[in-house]
């Protein structure tokens, strides 16, 4: 191959194997200057491990590589760095006690004699960078004071500074807002004009017809599908991605409403403001609302995980404010929306995983019967089609589909009557998604009340009965599914209250 091909990076061959499992299988990578390259696929297709290959974590079995058409071999983070290669992860790598121009350039901070740093040209040309990049942030800032959108402009930044050629993004706009989007994309578009060349791995597929000019879909490890983004079609790439052809991506059928479950009476507290709803047996009541707006924030409240006032009531029984464990043997379940910081123990097993909140099922005498606890986690592993070779398996070996399974299995075994769900398809694929979709509809089916929190609009009016909309911490609207549309959703989210109220079509 030689040096003069256009490519950036060129990846032939690729094979890696991990125990029972062969991750990526013959697979061909490239990515060009000036362009926007995205990687798409199912979870547990490859696009991680690929990822980890090009940051020198892990080591191809098989296959070439090469970095403006010189053959490289990556054996550490340390070998991918010098190549100008930057990685940002979906979890964000910055020091957070640190300010923005002590992480942008940290580990090459400009010196003064003796070896001392000279902090004034460390801001100086931070602030020339963020300006240049047009941020507004002050590169004295400390980044725990930081939104999440600019934390990840920080990163971008940190980057540059290293005079990347090759930015790896994944997932890059899973916690953002609209607006944030908007931003991030404009840095893109600047990025592309300097000749950059993103990588950008993402299970939005609107979000790659915005941004990116090739597309890459990978399934079961190998690579399906090499094309330029202008001709595919939404519908095609599901396909390429899941084998198969998802006709109904929300399963929402009729269900039999019952009494009413939940009721929450002027509750206040860690961001909401007079919240009133219900939810009856057999209900999927969704509340929806943009990035910051106090969706995510309900279902700590109501759970007791966060200070309250007001009265939450299941089943006609007072469910304590601060008191997750009264929430629990009450009969309500929370699952968040962070599943590998609030939900579960990466480093338990599956079964261990699925059990955690119902181990008192499983006691005899103070002594656990691990083979009823076993019997259990193989029936759900089973009932909610849960990948995993075995149940010993540890959980954060599984895809993020997968771990989301386990999640709501363990409330599944719980037996809650009312679940709250905190974005439940956030990072995962389109098969998975319609999965978690299905199961949604079944708990439903099977009389539990279900109560979805979610920013996603095509979301919550696929699967809800009910929805919700919630803006700074208060409700602003409620519609039926039947007269629920994109724009009415959206006016509620962003209209100011007195605007709002006429959308409502509440009491």
């Amino acid at each position: 191959m030689s040096a003069n091909n256009g490519h950036l990076i060129e990846m032939q061959g690729i094979t890696k194997t991990f125990p029972g499992t062969v991750a990526l299988d013959n697979v061909d990578f490239d990515l060009r200057p000036g362009e926007v390259h995205a990687l798409i696929g199912e979870n547990g297709a490859g696009k991680s491990t690929l990822i980890k290959i090009i940051a020198g974590i892990y080591q191809p079995d098989a296959g070439t590589m090469r970095v403006n058409g010189q053959a490289v071999t990556f054996r550490s983070p340390i070998d991918s760095i010098e190549q100008r290669i930057k990685v940002v992860y979906q979890e964000l790598d910055l020091c957070p006690n640190l300010s923005v121009a002590e992480n942008v350039f940290l580990g090459g901070y400009p010196r003064a004699s003796f070896g001392r740093v000279d902090w004034k040209t460390l801001y100086s040309r931070t602030g020339e960078l963020l300006q240049e990049l047009g941020l507004d942030i002050d590169p004295h800032t400390t980044i725990d004071q930081l939104r999440v959108a600019e934390q990840q402009l920080v990163e971008i930044a940190r980057a540059l500074s290293r005079q990347a050629q090759i930015l790896v993004m994944d997932e890059p706009t899973s916690a953002l807002s609209p607006t944030e989007v908007e931003k991030l994309f404009a840095l893109i578009t600047t990025l592309k004009s300097r000749g950059v060349g993103v990588m950008y791995v993402s299970h939005k597929l609107d979000e790659i017809y915005q941004i990116a000019d090739r597309v890459t879909v990978f399934r079961d490890g190998q690579r399906i599908v090499t094309k330029p983004v202008s001709e595919t079609q939404p519908h095609q790439l599901v396909e390429w991605m899941v084998g198969r052809e998802v006709r109904d991506l929300f399963p929402k059928t009729e269900t039999q409403i019952g009494k009413t479950l939940l009721e929450v009476r002027d509750v206040s507290g860690g961001g909401v403001q007079n919240l009133n709803l219900t939810v009856r047996a057999g209900e999927v009541v969704a509340v929806f609302g943009l990035m910051g707006a106090g969706v995510h924030t309900i279902g700590r409240a109501l759970f007791g995980d966060s200070e309250r006032t007001g009265t939450v009531t299941l089943d006609g029984k007072i469910i304590k404010p601060n008191s997750p464990v009264n929430a629990i043997h009450g009969g309500l379940g929370l699952l968040t929306e962070s599943r590998k910081e609030d939900g579960l123990v990466m480093l338990l097993s599956v079964k261990e995983n699925l059990s955690l909140t119902a181990l008192r099922r499983f006691a005899r005498f103070s002594w656990i019967s691990f083979r009823a606890e076993a019997k259990a986690a193989t029936s759900y592993v089973e009932q909610l089609g849960i990948k995993t070779p075995t149940i010993s398996r540890k959980v954060r070996l599984l895809s993020g589909g997968n771990q989301q399974k386990t999640l709501i299995g363990r409330w599944l075994l719980q037996n809650p009557k009312v679940l709250i769900l905190s974005e439940p398809t956030r990072g995962i694929d389109v098969g998975s998604k319609a999965e978690i979709y299905r199961l949604i509809n079944k708990m439903a089916h099977d009389g539990m009340g279900l109560l979805v929190l979610s920013t996603e609009l095509p979301e919550v009016l696929g699967i809800a009965d009910r929805i919700l909309v919630v803006r700074k911490g208060e409700i602003t609207g409620e519609f039926s599914r039947a007269e629920a549309t994109q724009e009415m959703l959206m006016t509620a989210a962003t209209t100011a209250e007195p605007l709002a109220a006429a959308a409502r079509g509440i009491n």
